[in-house]
């Protein structure tokens, strides 16, 4: 969950909220019961249900403050920006798809 600008995660069978301080955005993915994030760097990541890190870009996302939103997909992670392009994380490397003029 994300509220006040900050992430919470809880367990299934829990009510106890605790912070997230190095992530800014997540999506979760729920075939693979993944969970796609953005550091707060802006690097893309993804965990996995006991939120240890399966795999990290080490590229990170050129406009931060643009971006729309994120989605978890089949272990990948998409970025989308307010300017049109999507991100594809995937195994930790991150391509961009420009929008067509």
């Amino acid at each position: 969950m994300r509220e006040y600008g900050k992430v919470f995660v809880t367990r299934p069978d829990s009510i106890q909220w605790r912070p997230l301080a190095d992530l800014s955005d997540i999506a979760a993915g729920r075939e693979r019961d993944q969970l796609f994030a953005l550091t707060t760097s802006y690097a893309p990541e993804m965990l996995d249900a006991k939120l240890a890190t399966i795999w990290q870009c080490h590229d990170t996302i050129a406009k931060p403050d643009d971006i729309d939103g994120i989605l978890a997909g089949d272990g990948s992670g998409y970025v989308f920006t307010g300017h049109g392009a999507i991100y594809e994380a995937r195994d930790g490397a991150l391509r961009v798809r420009q929008p067509r003029p």
